[in-house]
């Protein structure tokens, strides 16, 4: 009856993607991705299924996957990573409506914006347990392995939480230790070397018809004015 249930349930949040308030379709995946209406009860899903609002996003052991939603915003996740959609409109005729927010619960994520951020700047942002990126027109990364870490490729962020709002432009990297610290840069060499190699591998990934922010060529080396992460390190885990 449980296995029964969690169908059920996973069936439902892909039917109701077909509504006005759907979020993201799956373009790819490697490895167990699993979606549903709690980390709990997530399911197994392919490339192509629909993924609705307010559903919990899951990557296994050395998995990954992109999300693309209806204004061309995209999502690449890494693996162990778990994210909730929390709300997501676009309508098109109708901006005033218009509403991302997402939630990184854990692991490492790669945050394209589309037309919704363009024209709708302070409806998106993607939160976590110790700060808020406000979304500027942005192609960033952000690392919940407490603290959290982040990196600017392009555009900007502001990290907002209870100590202060800064905003951090291309290149920057920096991380906030908890909802009381203020969010500040770091050095690459600070950072930890599963985090590296984390960031390095999403910045690879062709995300919202982006080029890869990183050339395969040329593993480790970010473009002039992204912030290179130049240090060897294992898988984050």
């Amino acid at each position: 009856m449980s296995g029964l249930l969690r169908s059920l349930m996973f069936l439902t949040a892909m039917f109701s993607a077909a509504s006005g308030f759907s979020a993201a379709t799956i373009e790819s995946a490697t490895g167990e991705i699993k979606v549903g209406a709690s980390v709990a009860t997530a399911v197994p899903v392919k490339v192509g299924d629909r993924v609705a609002s307010t559903s919990y996003v899951v990557t296994g052991p050395k998995a990954r996957m992109t999300l693309r939603f209806p204004d061309g915003q995209s999502i690449a996740l890494h693996e162990n990573t778990e994210l909730r959609i929390t709300d997501y409109v676009f309508a098109k005729d109708a901006p005033a409506r218009d509403r991302s927010s997402l939630e990184l619960l854990k692991g490492v994520m790669r945050f394209a914006s589309g037309a919704l951020a363009q024209r709708s700047p302070n409806a998106v942002e993607v939160r976590t347990r110790v700060a808020t990126a406000g979304v500027r027109g942005t192609d960033f990364m952000l690392a919940l392995v407490n603290p959290l870490y982040f990196q600017i490729l392009k555009g900007q962020i502001s990290v907002v939480n209870s100590a202060g709002t800064p905003v951090f432009g291309p290149g920057a990297i920096g991380t906030v230790a908890a909802d009381g610290a203020v969010a500040l840069t770091v050095p690459v060499s600070s950072l930890p070397p599963g985090i590296v190699q984390a960031f390095n591998q999403l910045s690879l990934v062709n995300l919202a018809g982006l080029t890869p922010a990183l050339s395969p060529a040329t593993p480790g080396l970010l473009p002039a004015g992204a912030g290179a992460l130049a240090l060897p390190g294992a898988i984050l885990i």
